[in-house]
């Protein structure tokens, strides 16, 4: 599993989750490694300016987990980083805000900068463009890093993912999903 890098920072290892209605969180995995947004150093694992956490998830819970964002939309692909325009519509999933869409404002080879709403607990959320709205089909395109700040102030309605295209090329991995 993946989500963003600057979750992992404080040193936490292992991982958990909660069921909408359970009140007790259950262990999910490990942190594995993890990486924050900025010019990579040598002891980064990529090469290239990333906001992302890799997890190892727990043997009994990997057959488990329902691949469809939120149980509803099911990811059949992933983008390239070369597939993103300014001006195309996107979708996110966020703990506080749900789904939003909005468009790319601009994007480069591992980032994508959005114009959506976002709140401070959505980070790690997907971010997607519908393949097949009505089949809520989609390819998955980053997850939620950062907004930007103005001194002490977020700017709700800008907000950066980290593309998820570069760390699967560089690390062989694979989207969950498809039929």
């Amino acid at each position: 599993a993946v989500t963003a890098g600057h979750c992992a920072q404080g040193g936490f290892n292992e991982v958990y989750y909660k069921l909408s209605n359970e009140p007790n969180v259950r262990p999910f995995g490990a942190v594995q490694f993890w990486q924050v947004m900025g010019k990579p150093t040598p002891q980064d694992i990529f090469d290239f300016g990333t906001d992302a956490t890799f997890i190892r998830v727990n043997p009994e819970v990997a057959p488990t987990i329902d691949s469809r964002i939120a149980g509803e939309v099911m990811i059949d692909s992933y983008a390239n980083p070369a597939q993103l325009k300014p001006g195309m519509e996107v979708c996110k999933m966020g703990y506080r805000t749900q789904e939003s869409c909005g468009v790319v404002i601009a994007s480069n080879d591992s980032m994508v900068r959005t114009h959506m709403f976002g709140l401070q607990g959505d980070s790690g959320s997907p971010l997607y463009a519908y393949t097949d709205k009505g089949s809520k089909k989609a390819m998955l395109i980053g997850f939620l890093s950062s907004s930007p700040k103005a001194g002490n102030q977020t700017h709700d309605f800008i907000v950066d993912y980290a593309l998820v295209g570069p760390l699967i090329k560089k690390t062989n991995g694979q989207v969950m999903g498809g039929e």
